[in-house]
């Protein structure tokens, strides 16, 4: 059974293309704009708070509790693909933990503010935030996605993001209840 598995997950990475948008050239289609116009990027709570009220209006209930906000000043440390290895089975596929991740390595916080006692993460030493999905789709804000791709290894950068606990009450009387970090605000700073 585990070489099934090893060989589909090999067959079907085997028949991902590199070049998500078929040009044959490495453009990359989640580049929105020139490098010259981005300074910054925001993706702010009222963003978040409209796609929650989209679920509330598809009949979902959607409680965020906010754990702890992060500040940093961070350097840009590339992008790697990562293949789950989870073992449901939707894994490697469909489980959306596959995909492109930009890195960056905390060099100094600037906020760090836990509003939870007991939950929330620590300050982080990293970060990385996902771009792509299994087949190198861009997935997340396409401006947030802009700042990345005009990003060169070693950039500093200032970066925000949260840590929520969000309940998710569906229509048919389940729920779910996990773990969001979004991003708030990418920005490169000038050396």
């Amino acid at each position: 059974m585990k070489k099934l598995i090893i060989l589909i997950t090999a067959l079907a990475f085997w028949g991902c293309e590199k070049d998500p948008t078929g040009s044959g050239n490495g453009e990359d289609a989640s580049d929105t704009g020139t490098c010259d116009d981005v300074s910054a990027t925001t993706y702010i709570a009222d963003e978040i708070n409209n796609e929650d009220e989209q679920l509330e209006e598809e009949g979902f209930e959607i409680e965020r509790e906010l754990l702890v906000e992060h500040e940093t000043l961070s350097t840009f440390e590339g992008i790697n693909y990562s293949l789950c290895m989870g073992l449901t089975s939707m894994c490697p596929v469909s489980c959306g933990a596959s995909g492109e991740r930009a890195k960056f390595k905390v060099v100094e916080y600037t906020r760090y503010e836990k509003h939870s006692d007991l939950y929330g993460d620590p300050m982080r030493e990293s970060k990385s935030i996902q771009i792509s999905d299994y087949y190198k789709e861009p997935i997340g804000d396409p401006e947030i996605l802009n700042v990345i791709n005009c990003l060169e290894d070693g950039d500093l950068i200032r970066l925000w993001w949260r840590h929520d606990y969000v309940h998710k009450y569906f229509p048919n009387g389940t729920s779910s209840h996990f773990p969001d970090r979004p991003i708030l605000r990418i920005e490169k700073v000038d050396n």
